[in-house]
């Protein structure tokens, strides 16, 4: 999870429930920081993209349009003066993340029926991985970190 969305909570509850009816710097920082993870969320679909199989891509892009839909609700709601719409928007575009993360979810766990790489790390070839990140880490898993240091070719050979 990236880093920003450890501020994105704290700022969006002053400038969304704090300082709901009142203009704040909260207000400024909030919008940015909703900017930055949007983005930083299309650079996860633009990785996806290369490394991961059509229906995560699909899926995910889905939560992207979804969330996006939920601003735009939420934006019309505010210019309408009606504060229960934005209400109801304005949070599930808060939810975006969870979306994006639960999608993430389903895929490792689901689909791929993978457990932890923290608890297990027998099966770490999920579709979120390139091939040479696989290769690299069942040659670390087999071998040894220190062991392999500088010795991809040799490895590459012998599986």
């Amino acid at each position: 999870m990236p880093f920003c969305y450890w501020f994105s909570g704290p700022l969006s509850f002053k400038a969304d429930y704090v300082n709901m009816a009142n203009d704040s710097i909260y207000h400024v920082i909030d919008r940015l920081m909703a900017v930055t993870n949007l983005l930083l969320y299309a650079v996860k679909l633009a990785a996806y993209f290369w490394h991961a199989r059509t229906s995560i891509i699909l899926s995910q892009t889905l939560a992207m349009m979804i969330t996006i839909m939920c601003f735009m609700n939420s934006q019309k709601a505010q210019i309408m003066q009606n504060t229960e719409g934005f209400c109801f928007w304005h949070s599930l575009w808060h939810l975006g993340v969870l979306f994006s993360t639960f999608v993430d979810l389903i895929e490792v766990f689901v689909i791929e029926k993978q457990e932890s790489p923290i608890l297990h790390t027998e099966s770490l070839t999920g579709s979120l991985l390139s091939k040479e990140s696989q290769i690299w880490l069942k040659a670390l898993m087999k071998n040894g970190v220190n062991e392999n240091c500088g010795q991809y070719n040799k490895i590459t050979k012998d599986m």
